[in-house]
């Protein structure tokens, strides 16, 4: 067969083209990107794999149909140059995150509300840019532009992209493929800069004082247009949540949802070795600093941006990234020296594909992976079972050689997990063993298309030497059917996320694992957070329904009253000084009530400790009709109404307008 592929159009979309016969017959059209096919390679079984310029990339079968298909991760500017627009200080922005005519996707980003909102109402104070009060033609897309008449001086083979003139008429920017420049009315250059990806769109402030670019790579960036230099620079992720603005030095503010781990710090290792990388999450004590950025459009010069926030704050000087690097990074480089604990295996079980319960067993999977990785054991000491490797910690990035088995024969691996934890443990060590997925009653459905008997499990887990503490839980449904076959071992726990009889594993609130996650975080033993977890679970009937938790810690083969004492003296780790401040909501928004027709409502809370201690704060949001998700194997469906809550820097508090409430219904939020 024969493909090709370009910028041939259908529609929205562009196409691969196939030819069954080597070009030799009419050819077949298959639905590819919305951005040009830059390459096309073939691969086993008639597939190919296409890349585009969004970047993007998929592969489709021999038929055409997706399989595998990663999109891009940034907004589109190509419709930005007539709808970038400014306020009169720069502090507003309006953009378009997708390429269309008209508009496509509108949002305004403000940088003092530290807010990006989604198709805003029309706002006569920020203006668009001037292309026409001086003679400049040629300039969209062209290698030619022109100022009354004349070339302007590109580079050969430069394409212009974007143009604003200044409101006094006296200068104007041109943005093109390869530079930024700012030229004088008798076109000659007064500055300019080479520019990271095209310019597609720019615009100037009413004062004249600043300039903003928006780039082909996804970022929008500030300018001093005196001089040229880089004040900030935006980047909001395509999905509309997510957007972190940063200076050059590093001191950056962020939304929520970890957006703080989509930019950091490159650091070279020497020629040796890889480079490693720090989120700017990493880093966030020093360098998460919302005062410094609003401050740099008023300054217009980052240094004293900088000075003049920390006199405010009570700071004395700059931060040096080399020493606050040192000071974080033993949480992000990988460890895999003993650390003298014990061993741990993860397992993520009943496959990644077809089975809606995955996102959740791959959430908390790696959630018990960071949980350990706190408590003090290593990478070398966890063995991680799971189709995707682990993002640790929680605003760190993927790291491949966290990942131990990809889960392709989980049987088999298991088996060779088991052997390698009963060598290397050594006596009075830890030995801690979690899996999650899909189950019934005395079997665990461990991969797509196998399952693992309560006995074959008895059967791995005999090999764990007696001499160590063994924590052994279960996060399944039906898995209190296991807790007999895997009685009389001394020194073993075994918990159960429910009793051998429950159909709910979760609700579209909570979950057992999301609690007892949560309080073995905060430094609770293992037997205390079971018990606030079990609580979570037992006092809430009407929404966690049948559900009920199990521990057996006397290897009695049940949950009996006489449980838990033993579970009360064990801590992941060894038991530790409790953390300084555990996170507490100490105010909460008043009781509201909605008008007829009114769907939206602000929902807040202030907390401890203060925004640097605290990165993420989220709601649940339940009913009083919501009731248990009955387990109905891999079409289970685990929803939630989850929100995230947004620090509001001037109010000192976490914030969220929310539009759920469509119905009218008494609505409680956890």
């Amino acid at each position: 067969s024969l493909y090709a592929g370009g910028t041939c159009p259908d529609g929205k979309n562009l196409l691969v083209l196939r030819w069954s016969q080597a070009g030799q017959r009419s050819y077949t059209e298959w639905q590819a990107s919305s951005n040009t096919i830059t390459d096309i390679r073939s691969l086993k079984n008639g597939r190919i794999v296409y890349s585009a310029g969004d970047p993007s990339f998929a592969v489709l079968d021999n038929v055409g149909n997706k399989i595998v298909e990663q999109e891009a991760s940034i907004a589109d500017y190509r419709n930005t140059r007539e709808v970038l627009l400014i306020s009169d200080d720069g502090n507003t922005i309006n953009f378009d995150f997708e390429f269309g005519f008209g508009g496509e996707r509108p949002a305004r980003f403000s940088l003092s509300e530290q807010s990006l909102i989604h198709y805003p109402q029309p706002d006569t104070n920020l203006i668009s840019p001037d292309t026409s009060s001086l003679d400049i033609t040629d300039w969209k897309s062209t290698s030619e532009p022109k100022l009354n008449g004349k070339d302007l001086p590109l580079i050969q083979y430069e394409r212009s992209r974007s143009l604003a003139i200044a409101p006094d008429k006296s200068k104007f920017l041109l943005g093109t493929s390869w530079n930024l420049y700012l030229f004088d009315t008798n076109g000659q250059p007064i500055w300019k800069f080479s520019v990271p990806s095209a310019v597609l769109g720019v615009n100037i402030s009413s004062d004249g004082k600043k300039a903003v670019a928006a780039y082909g790579d996804g970022t929008i960036r500030w300018y001093n247009m005196k001089n040229g230099k880089a004040l900030l620079a935006f980047f909001p992720h395509k999905d509309g949540r997510r957007w972190v603005a940063w200076t050059k030095s590093g001191y950056y503010m962020a939304s929520a949802d970890n957006a703080d781990n989509m930019i950091g710090w490159h650091v070279n290792n020497g020629k040796d070795k890889e480079a490693s990388f720090y989120p700017a999450g990493a880093l966030y004590a020093s360098y998460k600093r919302p005062d410094i950025v609003k401050k740099i459009l008023e300054t217009l010069d980052e240094d004293e941006a900088i000075r003049l926030a920390n006199i405010e704050k009570g700071v004395e000087s700059k931060v040096n990234v080399d020493e606050a690097i040192e000071e974080v990074k033993d949480k992000y480089q990988l460890n895999l020296e003993p650390s003298g604990l014990g061993k741990a295996i993860i397992v993520a079980a009943s496959g990644a594909q077809d089975s809606k319960l995955f996102p959740y067993t791959n959430e908390f999977t790696m959630k018990m992976y960071r949980l350990l990785h706190k408590s003090g054991f290593s990478d070398g000491d966890i063995i991680y079972m799971n189709p995707y490797p682990p993002i640790v910690p929680v605003n760190g990035y993927v790291d491949a050689a966290r990942q131990d088995f990809p889960m392709l024969d989980p049987k088999t691996e298991l088996q060779q997990a088991i052997a390698q934890v009963n060598q290397d443990l050594q006596p009075g060590e830890q030995f801690v063993f979690y899996l999650h997925g899909h189950a019934r009653a005395d079997s665990v459905h461990i991969g797509r298309q196998s399952y693992l008997s309560a006995q074959e499990i008895k059967t791995l887990l005999a090999q764990i030497p007696t001499d160590v503490e063994q924590i052994i839980i279960f996060d399944t449904c039906y898995s209190g059917s296991f807790l007999d076959e895997l009685a009389n071992v001394p020194k073993r726990v075994v918990i159960s996320s429910a009793d051998a009889k429950s159909l709910a594993w979760s609700t579209e609130s909570l979950s057992f694992a999301d609690s007892f996650i949560r309080q073995l975080r905060y430094g609770r033993s293992v037997g205390e957070a079971f018990e606030l977890a079990e609580q979570t679970l037992t006092s809430e009937p009407k929404i966690f329904g049948a559900q009920r938790p199990q521990l057996d810690d006397t290897q009695d083969g049940v949950y009996a009253e006489e449980d838990g004492h033993f579970a009360n003296r064990i801590y992941l780790g060894g038991e530790k000084a409790p953390e300084t401040r555990t996170p507490e909501i100490i105010d909460v928004h008043p009781t509201i009530r909605l008008l007829k027709g009114k769907n939206t409502a602000t929902l807040w809370i202030t907390a401890i400790p203060d925004f640097n201690g605290m990165k993420t704060v989220r709601a649940i949001l339940v009913n009083e009709h919501d009731e248990a998700t009955v387990y109905q194997g891999d079409n289970t469906e685990f929803t939630r109404r989850e929100l995230t809550l947004k620090p509001n820097y001037d109010l000192q508090r976490y914030e969220i307008e929310s539009d759920q409430f469509h119905t009218a219904n008494n609505w409680k939020i956890l």
